[in-house]
């Protein structure tokens, strides 16, 4: 193979074209990954105080502490707050994991880059 063939080979394989695919990947999913997390640091701040509001009013309305969380917790708001918050920790941790994947690809790639210059 001529020096040319190969120069020609190489531009159309373009070699970093699969390194930029996978960092603009990843650059995508660590910009989600970051709007995920300030809405859930959002739901939990929200869901600390609602809880937190109600906790006081029925302990100043005379229950216990024990039992005005007791109450709290059994209601149906109370559910439908903790769901939406633990359904938000679940989108922040797959895009932890999403990134985590990425990464795993391109050092793939790389250790692949690198195992192909050594054989060549």
């Amino acid at each position: 193979m001529t020096l040319i063939s190969k120069c020609k080979l190489l531009c159309r394989l373009n070699p970093m074209s699969d390194f930029e695919e996978i960092l603009d990947s990843l650059d995508a999913l660590i910009v989600q990954w970051e709007e995920a997390a300030m809405v859930q640091v959002n739901y939990d701040t929200s869901f600390k105080g609602w809880e937190s509001a109600r906790k006081t009013a029925l302990m100043d309305s005379g229950l216990s502490a024990v039992r005005a969380e007791a109450q709290i917790r059994g209601s149906a708001e109370w559910s439908q707050y903790y769901t939406d918050l633990q359904m938000q920790n679940i989108r922040v941790e797959k895009k932890r994991k999403q990134i985590d994947a990425c990464k795993l690809r391109f050092e793939a790639e790389r250790t692949d880059r690198a195992d192909k210059r050594r054989i060549t």
